[in-house]
Order: C-alpha cells, then sequence, then structure tokens
C-alpha cells in the first residue's frame, strides 16, 4: 500500500514538473516573440558653408545654409538668424551680413523650435586712407582707400565682378593723378578709354599691358593709362578724379594679376 502510494506520488510529480515546464516554455516564447519597434528619426541638420568671414567696413556678405532633416520629418524649419555683437556685424532675416565697425561678430543660423544651430565668425577690418594735402588750403584732398588687403580672397570691380589672385606682378609705388589740375573735365587715356576713378590706372606698358586687370589692395583695376615715369617700372598710378600730388604716399604694395 506504501508502495503504491508513493508511486501514485512520483507520477503526479513528474507529471506536474512536465506541465510546468511546457506552460514556462510556451510562456517563454510568448513573450519572445514579442518586439518593441521604435524608429529613431535623426535631428535635423544645419550648416554654414563659411565657418569664416572678412570684410571691410560697410560691406555686405550674404551667408549661404545647407539644412539636412530627416525623410519623415514633416516640419517646416525656419532660421533664425542671430548676431553675437551688432556693433560690429549685422545679420538679417534673409542672412545678409552687414560689417559695421572694426571687430570680431559670431553670426548664428538657427532652426525654429530647435536647438540646432550653426556659426560663422566675421572679422570686420577698416582701412586706414591716407588723406593728401597740396599747397593751398583750398586745395581739395584725395582720401586713399581699399589700396592695403585686407586678406580676402575674392575681389571686385566698379561693377561689382568678383576676381581671384592670379601671379604677382611685384611690389609698387602706388601715386595718384587726376583730370589736369582742377579743370574737372574729362581725361582721355592712351588706351583711347576716358579715366574713371575705381578703374583706371596708369602703368609702364612695357611691363603691364594695356587692358591687363590688376589687383591692388581689395580692388580690381585696369591699366588703362601710361604714366610718365618710364625710368620708374616698379610705379603705379591710380586715377582719383581729383586733383592731387605728384608725390608717392604708398610704398611696397604687392599688384597681382586679377583672373
Amino acid at each position: 500500500m506504501n508502495q503504491l502510494f508513493r508511486y501514485t506520488m512520483l507520477t503526479m510529480m513528474a507529471a506536474w514538473m512536465i506541465l510546468s515546464t511546457k506552460v514556462s516554455a510556451a510562456i517563454v516564447d510568448d513573450v519572445s516573440s514579442v518586439s518593441v519597434s521604435q524608429e529613431v528619426v535623426e535631428e535635423p541638420k544645419i550648416e554654414i558653408e563659411s565657418e569664416k568671414v572678412t570684410l571691410k567696413k560697410g560691406a555686405t556678405k550674404e551667408l549661404d545654409v545647407d539644412i539636412t532633416t530627416h525623410e519623415e520629418d514633416g516640419n517646416d524649419y525656419e532660421i533664425q538668424w542671430i548676431s553675437t555683437n551688432k556693433k560690429v556685424a549685422t545679420v538679417s532675416s534673409n542672412g545678409k551680413v552687414k560689417a559695421k565697425k572694426a571687430g570680431t561678430a559670431t553670426i548664428k543660423a538657427k532652426l525654429s523650435g530647435t536647438d540646432v544651430e550653426s556659426k560663422c565668425k566675421v572679422i570686420v577690418k577698416t582701412i586706414k586712407g591716407r588723406k593728401l594735402k597740396y599747397g593751398a588750403s583750398s586745395d581739395r584732398k584725395v582720401t586713399v582707400s581699399s589700396l592695403k588687403s585686407t586678406g580676402g580672397t575674392e575681389f571686385s570691380d566698379n561693377a561689382g565682378n568678383t576676381y581671384t589672385k592670379g601671379k604677382k606682378v611685384g611690389n609698387f609705388v602706388i601715386t595718384g593723378y587726376c583730370t589736369k589740375c582742377n579743370s574737372g573735365s574729362a581725361r582721355a587715356t592712351s588706351s583711347g578709354k576716358t579715366a574713371t576713378a575705381g578703374i583706371t590706372v596708369a602703368v609702364n606698358s612695357k611691363q603691364i599691358p594695356l587692358g591687363t586687370k590688376l589687383i591692388i589692395g581689395d580692388h580690381v583695376y585696369i591699366a588703362q593709362d601710361r604714366h610718365g615715369n618710364r625710368a620708374h617700372s616698379k610705379v603705379i598710378d591710380v586715377f582719383f578724379g581729383t586733383r592731387h600730388g605728384s608725390e608717392c604716399f604708398l610704398k611696397n604694395i604687392p599688384v597681382y594679376y586679377a583672373k
């Protein structure tokens, strides 16, 4: 009797263990079949193409930006433009920077509703022109501007066309000339062009052919005239349109071909 009872108990325990194992396995299998799907959407990105910009006082430059968003990001982001130093440089709602005075400022482009932003360092330099005084106090003055480079990589002419530096022509003494005395009448050049301030320079045509575009400082000029200093090839006369003195006012200024 005791043996039969013991056998019955052992059989029931074995059956219970088998059933428990199956139930556990079923639960485990059921749990393992459940997966949590959570897609991680990448944050949008914004990048100002220029990390650093150097401008002359009064100059402007429009900054370009690239925006990258996830294909399922349906937000229509706006760009908020911020200047950390409005006394040095301001920025419009379209990303146009205006240089106000010498110094540095950081321009930020931020995506609205996010903390995502990009920065551009703006350096503003002031070109200190030299005023030339001539003879009588009634004589007019010529202010020399943009004849010293600010270290930029692009250079413009009077029409707003941009150029880059080509081969260096050499270092020159820069002098100024204008219409004869104070007559105010138009001055014809050796090339047949009318002398124009901001365009015309006079050169030794044996060294620099007429029609050559030259970068002096931050501006592009055209060799349209011949100067009288034939014995001095290292002289370039810049046409100003107002009365000038014959003395040279800037020495050892590097001049480059514009391309």
